[in-house]
């Protein structure tokens, strides 16, 4: 899958705005960053605690990478709406219902899995304001579909910075670390359940090296 010049110009130099943002205001840390894979297909799989999380995730890799969004948050009923739409459209974000099946959006990250590009997702599902909440089981499916690896990641202090209801974020200090790469061959290999299990509690263990150093 080809992007565009002007796409990969304008995501790099956006992502290079935030990080440099999140440097200053969050004194954010990442830590084992080289672990993803340059290029290939990769599902990167992360806890949720705040609207920060898909930003903190992506603009500490040097790759671009893809984001399941909620649909609500595009639209085009204000001009404000619009532009916030088309943003976020170019910095790889998609539209994925929270009601029904959201067929859409697993074609939409199956076609950008099978493009060799990378997928940020989060499969509690919503923000967890205490803890991880147990993972749903769809991204096993769509990883042994696409033939991908996975890169299991944990954040710590963003669901402080930016809480649940929070309308903007405060000064605080966050750390993102990723995991082991879980590879394709092994993906294949291993019986779901066994895998989501591996993933989720890889996950948990990364959280608490990342309160840890934090």
């Amino acid at each position: 899958m080809k992007f565009s010049l002007y796409h990969r110009c304008f995501y790099h130099l956006v992502r290079r705005i935030i990080w440099v943002y999140f440097k200053i205001w969050f004194s954010v840390r990442y830590l084992h960053w080289r672990r993803v894979p340059m290029m290939g297909p990769v599902l990167i799989v992360a806890n949720h605690e705040s609207f920060l999380d898909p930003p903190l995730v992506g603009v500490g890799l040097t790759r671009m990478c893809h984001y399941m969004a909620r649909e609500t948050l595009f639209g085009d009923k204000t001009r404000v709406k619009r532009i916030f739409t088309w943003f976020i459209r170019r910095l790889n974000a998609f539209p994925v219902s929270l009601e029904g099946s959201g067929l859409d959006g697993v074609k939409q990250t199956l076609k950008l899995l099978k493009g060799e590009q990378a997928v940020v997702i989060f499969p509690e599902g919503t923000r967890s304001e205490e803890g991880l909440l147990p993972f749903r089981s769809g991204f096993i499916s769509l990883a042994k579909r696409a033939k991908t690896a996975i890169v299991p990641c944990g954040l710590y202090g963003a669901g402080k910075c930016m809480p649940r209801g929070a309308k903007r974020p405060k000064r605080g200090r966050i750390m993102v670390v990723y995991g082991e790469v879980i590879s394709a061959e092994d993906v294949q290999r291993m019986p779901e359940e066994e895998l989501l299990r591996m993933v989720e509690e890889r996950v948990r263990e990364l959280i608490a090296e990342a309160k840890e150093r934090c």
